[in-house]
């Protein structure tokens, strides 16, 4: 269920544990979400991206659109030093403006989810790493975490783990990567 169906509480239980990082550089980091509501995502990843990531500053701002992505870092593309995209649309925009603006491999960019262009950053240095999921695993996963449920089996766990991988321009090529950045396409 996406985070939209839900409360602002029970948003805010749904992102705590929801971001890690190992490490980051200093400066300013920014994270693009495609709306802000009741900012449960802006404030779980802020809150990483401020302690672990030691960031200076972190800055939160809604880009649905290219225009917007433009827009943004136009007016600010002094001050970034660092860009996460929560998920692929949104990406994609980031991406965009990053090129048209001549910032491409100055501002470390990592996106949510992968799209074509995305994956070609990877290898053209506009994107720095993107957040992949495993589709297959959650299915499978989800259907078995279910049928528990459905017979009341114990053990039923409120968060399942499902895999989670960053692709970056020294993996991008490896087998597993590969697998999730170009998934085999479903062919009626």
């Amino acid at each position: 269920m996406g985070q939209h169906h839900l409360n602002r509480s029970q948003r805010l239980g749904n992102q705590c544990g929801s971001f890690r990082c190992t490490s980051a550089g200093r400066g300013s980091l920014w994270l693009v979400d495609d709306i802000l509501t009741t900012g449960a995502t802006a404030l779980a990843a802020a809150a990483l991206m401020s302690g672990a990531a030691r960031a200076e500053t972190v800055t939160v701002f809604a880009a649905a659109s290219l225009k917007n992505a433009l827009d943004v870092l136009n007016k600010y593309k002094d001050e970034i030093n660092g860009i996460f995209a929560v998920c692929e649309p949104n990406a994609a925009g980031v991406q965009k403006a990053l090129k048209e603006l001549g910032l491409a491999g100055k501002v470390k960019f990592v996106a949510f989810d992968p799209n074509e262009a995305l994956v070609a950053g990877l290898a053209d240095d506009s994107v720095d790493g993107i957040v992949l999921q495993d589709p297959v695993t959650m299915g499978y996963q989800a259907v078995k975490t279910m049928l528990k449920k459905l017979k009341n089996e114990p053990g039923v766990e409120d968060r399942v783990k499902t895999g989670e991988y960053v692709a970056t321009p020294e993996n991008r090529d490896t087998p597993e990567m590969k697998k999730l950045l170009v998934p085999e396409q479903f062919a009626e």
